[in-house]
């Protein structure tokens, strides 16, 4: 007796069908046009090579006639078989190119532009308060204040606000008059 197959068993069995006919047909596939070709290629010049080796033996193998023929033989052997090479020949040595010049020491790191705008002062006594604007925030900021951990303000005058960029300790000195 058969038994039910549920639909998840079919699916299952129609899967696995497909792989396995997927998997035939990679394996009974033809090779593509030229898939050889790179074997071929890498096979001929062995081929050759080894032919003409085979040919220079039997050549060897053969007495010559005499020793000025014997010597005639070695003089025109070369590697490829192309061309005589001159094996203790003279060679033009170059001296090595000069090294470039190394680069002087990088360049000491500058700190980056201020990042706050001014939009106003006020004057309570002798303390003068300044308001700088960055995106959405508004500071009020004194003399000695500290910004973000980075910018300390060191001085606050009519027309000039200075502050130390702390982590690399450089002093910037921001105009206020411009903005008066």
């Amino acid at each position: 007796m058969l038994k039910k197959w549920t639909s998840t068993e079919r699916r299952l069995a129609l899967w696995v069908a497909l792989a396995t006919l997927a998997a035939l047909l990679i394996w009974l596939a033809p090779a593509p046009e030229g898939a050889d070709s790179g074997r071929e290629a890498a096979v001929a010049p062995v081929l050759k090579s080894t032919l003409r080796a085979a040919s220079d033996v039997s050549r060897a193998t053969r007495p010559p006639a005499n020793l000025s023929d014997r010597i005639a033989q070695l003089s025109h052997r070369t590697e490829d078989g192309s061309a005589d090479t001159d094996l203790f020949g003279t060679q033009a040595l170059r001296p090595p190119a000069p090294l470039p010049a190394p680069a002087g020491p990088p360049p000491s790191p500058v700190a980056p532009p201020f990042p706050y705008a001014f939009m106003g002062a006020l004057q309570d006594g002798p303390v003068r308060t300044v308001f700088l604007t960055s995106a959405n925030r508004v500071l009020s900021v004194k003399a000695s204040d500290t910004i973000d951990g980075q910018y300390r303000i060191e001085s606050i005058t009519g027309d000039e606000l200075v502050v130390t960029y702390l982590p690399l300790k450089q002093k910037q000195v921001i105009s206020l008059k411009a903005h008066s």
